[in-house]
């Protein structure tokens, strides 16, 4: 590396005569430690544990890459608050990876799992005249996905 514009100044600086105004040396830059963050984003029940969660990471200004994940799920299916969510992922090479040491190889978060809305409908049998109000239906359901 080269050092430009060395100067001496202060009240004892006319004791000495500068003889250079410029240097070399050398020093080490080591890898940045990349933490790569989940936040997790709630959603209605549907059967999976597939979750969905948003990445975002610690990476100096105008260095440009992709950190993305593979899966994310939740440990089970079941509604709940504050589920734990597991990510896989990778880091896609785009500008000076060599310079990272990836310090969260598998981040976790939470999110919510909230019921999904269930809508039972009657479909009346007919029958013949017996003499009495007894009836019989079937039943069918239908799940329906609030909108997020």
């Amino acid at each position: 590396m080269s050092v430009n514009g060395i100067s001496i100044s202060g009240a004892d600086s006319g004791n000495y005569t500068l003889l250079n105004t410029t240097a070399t040396t050398a020093a080490d830059i080591t890898a940045r430690a990349l933490t790569i963050s989940a936040t997790g984003i709630n959603k209605v029940y549907d059967g999976t544990s597939v979750a969905t969660v948003t990445l975002s990471d610690n990476r100096v200004s105008g260095d440009v890459f992709l950190d993305s994940y593979t899966s994310a799920s939740f440990l089970d299916k079941n509604v709940g608050t504050g589920k734990t969510v597991n990510v896989s992922g990778n880091l896609d090479q785009r500008d000076r990876l060599r310079q990272l040491q990836l310090s969260t190889p598998r981040p976790s978060t939470t999110a919510n799992i909230t019921a999904s809305a269930l809508v039972v409908s009657a479909t009346g049998v007919n029958k013949v005249y017996d003499g009495n109000t007894t009836a019989t239906v079937t039943l069918s359901d239908i799940a329906f996905q609030a909108i997020r």
